[in-house]
C-alpha cells in the first residue's frame, strides 16, 4: 500500500491510500492498522511510513549521484 495523499479535517487527519490492487481509500491517520475492503489486503500503517521514509532517503541519495554523472557526461561530449 502506498499513501497518495493527506489532509486534516476538523477532527482527525485523513490519508489517501493506494493498494496494490488499484483500489484508492480514505484512512484515519489514529488507525493503526490499514486493511483494503476490496482485496482484504492488510498492512501496518507504521510499516508504510516506514517505506515511504526509506523511498525519500534513497532518492534524496540517489539525486547527488545523478546530476554528477550528467557534469560528467556534457563534460565528456565536449
Amino acid at each position: 500500500m502506498k499513501i497518495l495523499h493527506h489532509r486534516a479535517t476538523r477532527h482527525f487527519i485523513a490519508l489517501f491510500v493506494g493498494c496494490r490492487c488499484g483500489a484508492r481509500f480514505l484512512h484515519r491517520l489514529d488507525r493503526p492498522v490499514v486493511a483494503c475492503l476490496k482485496c482484504g489486503h492488510v498492512d501496518d500503517l507504521g510499516r508504510i511510513f516506514d517505506k515511504l521514509r526509506a523511498a525519500r532517503e534513497a532518492e534524496r541519495q540517489r539525486a547527488p549521484r545523478a546530476a554528477k554523472a550528467a557534469r560528467r557526461a556534457r563534460i565528456r561530449a565536449a
